[in-house]
């Protein structure tokens, strides 16, 4: 089995951009996390993140969690991060390399899934880009059907064709990266191990278990407990404190 590369260090950097006004939180941080304090750098990338929200912030909260020995909520922060820089493939990597240390294994039985991997590629653009190339390639398809007014070379009608194709891809990649990052409200399950119930109560029947680093798709809420989908299709209501919601 090849032997992943667990990226452990901090991404150094910081700025008013991605700091906000506790750019000096988050240079301790980094200090605490390369002393091995990372429950100290836990702490000071939480304070950080309270105030500006980034990928940087994100993903060196989840490395802390991480070497803390938390992969649930490490995954999570992961996750987050993955919404400011969902093109980083040392992120990647990392979110991969935690979905193998958890112990459920889910079968996804969706139709989606099919669709997220032929366009796998909305993974590597936020949403913001993929809809300036659609725009883009609007404005191309428009200016080929006024060329071909006045020309009937065939170079042309290919043309055309094939930025037709690339608008459907494009138009399908938005949608899939729009439902991952922003419709779908996701969570990880951040306990050992929890019980899956079919109310909104500790004396209503345990359906089945979950444990630590579990993903799920968060379906509604209810005071203290939500009721989640997993990707096989099985749903059920958990306790607030025993997931983290991205």
């Amino acid at each position: 089995m090849k032997k992943l590369l667990f990226v452990i260090l901090a991404t150094l950097f910081c700025s008013t951009a991605y700091c906000g006004e506790a750019p000096q939180y988050f240079i301790k941080a980094n200090e605490a996390y390369q002393n091995s304090d990372f429950k100290q750098a836990i702490e000071l990338y939480e304070a950080v993140a309270q105030e500006a929200k980034s990928g940087a912030v994100y993903y060196n909260l989840g490395n802390s969690y991480f070497r803390d020995g938390k992969i649930g909520i490490a995954l999570a922060n992961y996750l987050r991060a993955r919404k400011y820089t969902p093109n980083n493939s040392d992120l990647e990597e990392n979110i991969k390399y935690l979905r193998t240390l958890t112990e459920d294994n889910i079968e996804n039985k969706g139709l989606f899934r099919y669709v997220s991997r032929v366009f796998f590629f909305y993974k590597y653009f936020n949403i913001k880009k993929l809809l300036l190339i659609l725009l883009t390639l609007n404005v191309l398809f428009f200016a080929l059907l006024t060329v071909m007014l006045y020309s009937n070379k065939e170079l042309f009608k290919w043309m055309k064709y094939l930025v037709l194709l690339l608008m459907a891809l494009s138009l399908t990649a938005s949608v899939v990266n729009y439902k991952v990052f922003h419709h779908d409200k996701i969570g990880v399950v951040t306990s050992a191990e929890i019980s899956v119930r079919s109310g909104k109560s500790i004396n209503d029947t345990t359906l089945f278990n979950l444990h630590e680093g579990t993903e799920f798709r968060i379906i509604k809420e209810s005071g203290d407990w939500i009721k989640i989908l997993l990707s096989d299709k099985k749903k059920g209501w958990i306790q607030k404190s025993a997931a983290e919601t991205v």
